[in-house]
């Protein structure tokens, strides 16, 4: 017999023992030690409706004003053949701040990004991606727009946003490495690039220009691996962007964030072999994963879950 879900909910994240399990294995740090190093706001009170019991605090938050746009969107460079769960949780981070704030959202698919890199095979992950989102937020009843970088009207905002900047490469350098050790592997010209172009998706410019409507500030929801890149970009936009910051999904064992595990220790919204993994999970990440997903997209397992959103995702 499958087993049913935990209904139980994290306390008060960033003063709970699952969340700094997470953080301290991860990055060395605690939560505290990471809201002073990047100005997160541990007092964790986001606008009006929006709650999320992996939400660790707000960065910039009183720079979000009318005319507002949430985004965010999935690290899509392990979501080959399949979209990983940890990319279907960051769509629901979208949907659900757009359904509960009743402002538009943006789910950006890094298409381009991953092409630069010189990978391919991203048309069919886009378009289960593009299902994903679309399934949800209708679900969700909340105005959500996919959009994929690799589209030429798209590539096009981001290049020609990015030619107004002169801002020296050396500031795209290890983005996303966050924590005591900020220095990962050398990184070549394309992934800069890719890095860079990353940054103009969460201008205010460039989602008005996507859009073709008025953005005044963007609100990210995003997971805490993403706050340089928002804070740089927040920099380039006179203050107008800031960020809920979310924990990032643990992989299966929970010593990685799920992206940076290797493929063993990943889920994949797949249909094959979830169960098994699901049941070998580490307690406390499986906890986090099941207080991401929104009750009108539970089943009566996590199991069944999984199906359910494979599903939608096979939907066109």
């Amino acid at each position: 017999m499958m087993e049913k879900y935990d209904l139980a909910v994290l306390p008060a994240p960033g003063q709970n023992d699952v969340t700094d399990f997470f953080l301290n294995t991860w990055y060395d740090l605690s939560f505290e030690q990471l809201s002073a190093m990047y100005q997160i706001d541990s007092k964790r009170t986001p606008p009006e409706a929006y709650t999320n019991d992996n939400l660790l605090g707000t960065f910039n938050l009183s720079s979000i004003h009318d005319k507002f746009v949430v985004i965010g969107g999935p690290c899509i460079g392990d979501c080959n053949p399949y979209p990983t769960l940890e990319a279907l949780i960051e769509i629901i981070y979208v949907t659900e701040s757009a359904r509960a704030l009743r402002v538009p959202g943006i789910v950006f698919a890094g298409v381009e990004e991953e092409l630069l890199k010189g990978t391919d095979g991203w048309a069919e992950v886009a378009r289960q991606l593009r299902s994903l989102t679309k399934r949800i937020s209708d679900l969700a009843d909340s105005t959500v727009t996919f959009v994929d970088t690799s589209h030429e009207p798209v590539r096009e905002e981001i290049s020609n946003a990015l030619a107004n900047f002169t801002t020296s490469v050396d500031s795209f350098r290890n983005l996303y490495r966050i924590g005591k050790n900020q220095s990962g592997l050398p990184e070549p010209s394309t992934r800069l690039l890719a890095h860079q172009r990353t940054v103009m998706t969460y201008l205010p410019s460039v989602c008005s220009g996507i859009l073709g409507k008025t953005v005044s500030s963007v609100l990210a929801c995003e997971n805490i691996e993403q706050i340089k890149a928002i804070r740089l970009a927040s920099s380039f936009a006179n203050g107008a962007v800031g960020q809920l910051v979310h924990l990032p999904c643990p992989s299966i064992n929970g010593k990685r964030h799920m992206y940076w595990g290797d493929k063993r220790e990943k889920l994949f919204i797949s249909g094959l072999g979830n169960y098994k993994k699901v049941r070998r999970a580490n307690p406390l990440s499986k906890l986090v994963w099941e207080t991401s997903i929104p009750v009108y997209l539970r089943k009566s397992t996590f199991e069944e879950t999984l199906e359910f959103l494979f599903n939608l995702a096979k939907k066109s």
